[in-house]
């Protein structure tokens, strides 16, 4: 096939997969949810905090949750719920609206959002790969492994848009409300989208192996959770000499596995250590990567190297995944 024909194969994956979705009420519940989150963050507002401090000086005490008694200092109040709780900020403004946008970024889209996500989209290549769909869908002159390949990217590319839609609603509503605008905030959208794909890509494998909705949403939920343990892992092996000085080092074979294990898979932990880093939360909270964080201290960590990975093992996985599509007969 010539470039014109697999550009207009592609964009028909991607039309009749957007058209499939907004045939679910999951299309419409997440855009929903999304909406919901927008009317929280125009609902929350900061009064006073606006001068800065130093690091390190938190103006409430972590044992008794009292202000801490100080000159000249201005103890900012955050207002939810337009105005129905008030919470007595320990830092500055931008710090305490920062915080709110970890929280959103690391749980309610980075965790609940990407498994509830990875649920939702688990039946579109099943679906489509069934005996009734395919033979027609395969009759037309479009090789299987672009059919598959296109109807990945079109999934990927709902999930940006569905991504899109929370963090600019967020970003946006925050900034009108708060006047903090964290440019940082909008790295969670590819970041997101760098994730769902390299997980997503195990789920097409299953579809094709199996063709079962329910085990590639079992499934990629499983394989999310194995790559979150090994990350956390191999990070847990590297502080070990800090976190317990006392306990005997690991075998050199049990590291160079754990070691190898970790730069295959994705990095969970990782991916929300580059937002939590992005939003600079480390200077004011204790962010969810703290194991990641200390074993980054540790070693030659970057960033690139843990997208690439999730990136290149998208690739080979869904490669994997167009050549069992070839020989499967229908």
């Amino acid at each position: 096939m010539d470039s014109p024909q697999i550009i207009y194969v592609l964009r028909w994956l991607v039309r009749d997969t957007f058209r499939q979705s907004r045939t679910t009420r999951i299309f419409w519940i997440m855009l929903g949810f999304s909406a919901l989150c927008v009317v929280f963050c125009l609902g929350l507002s900061v009064e006073g905090g606006d001068n800065l401090r130093p690091d390190g000086d938190f103006l409430i005490d972590p044992k008794t949750n009292e202000p801490i008694a100080g000159p000249a200092r201005d103890l900012g109040t955050l207002r939810l719920f337009f105005g129905a709780f008030r919470v007595s900020l320990a830092r500055d403004r931008e710090s305490a609206v920062q915080h709110v946008e970890v929280i959103l970024a690391s749980w309610v889209a980075g965790a609940i959002g990407l498994l509830v996500t990875l649920v939702w989209t688990a039946g579109f290549i099943p679906e489509a790969l069934q005996p009734a769909s395919a033979t027609v869908l395969f009759a037309k002159p479009a090789p299987r492994g672009l059919f598959l390949v296109g109807k990945y990217l079109a999934v990927t590319l709902l999930v940006a848009f569905q991504a899109s839609v929370f963090f600019a609603g967020t970003w946006l509503a925050l900034g009108l409300r708060t006047g903090v605008w964290s440019a940082g905030y909008l790295a969670g959208v590819p970041l997101l989208v760098v994730h769902f794909a390299a997980i997503y890509s195990v789920s097409a494998l299953l579809a094709v192996s199996t063709g079962s909705t329910i085990a590639c949403a079992l499934g990629s939920i499983l394989f999310w959770a194995l790559c979150l343990a090994v990350n956390l892992g191999r990070d847990a092996a590297i502080a070990l000499p800090v976190v317990a000085p006392t306990m005997p080092p690991l075998s050199a074979f049990t590291a160079t596995l754990i070691d190898a294990a970790y730069w295959i898979l994705p990095k969970p932990a990782d991916l929300v250590m580059i937002l939590e880093r992005a939003l600079n939360a480390d200077t004011y909270m204790a962010t969810l990567s703290s194991l990641p964080e200390m074993a980054a201290a540790r070693t030659s960590w970057s960033p690139e190297a843990s997208i690439a990975t999730a990136v290149g093992f998208s690739a080979i996985t869904l490669g994997y995944a167009c050549r069992m599509l070839g020989k499967k007969d229908y």
